[in-house]
């Protein structure tokens, strides 16, 4: 028999999410083309950024998500990128 009533863990995993405190960042990001821009996109959706907004203009990147700063750098520089820590939004 299956019973439809949530387990206790599965009513933890979804209380955990729910206090996640999602941020926007904001990172200068050194891209000279589509290819650079691409890279940085796909190891930040590896990383469930829920939302991930790329101005090759500006050479910025804009992520919302439960990481820290610190941590979206650093996998930000993992593609090969020259990058910095610009500003968190409201």
């Amino acid at each position: 028999r299956f019973s439809r009533t949530p387990t206790s863990s599965s009513t933890q995993c979804r209380s955990a999410l729910r206090a996640r405190s999602w941020q926007k960042h904001v990172f200068n990001v050194a891209m000279t083309c589509s290819g650079c821009s691409g890279a940085v996109e796909r190891v930040l959706k590896k990383q469930n950024a829920t939302s991930i907004d790329i101005d090759m203009a500006a050479q910025t990147v804009t992520v919302e998500s439960a990481m820290s700063k610190d941590d979206l750098l650093a996998v930000i520089a993992k593609t090969g990128k020259e990058c910095s820590y610009k500003t968190t939004l409201a």
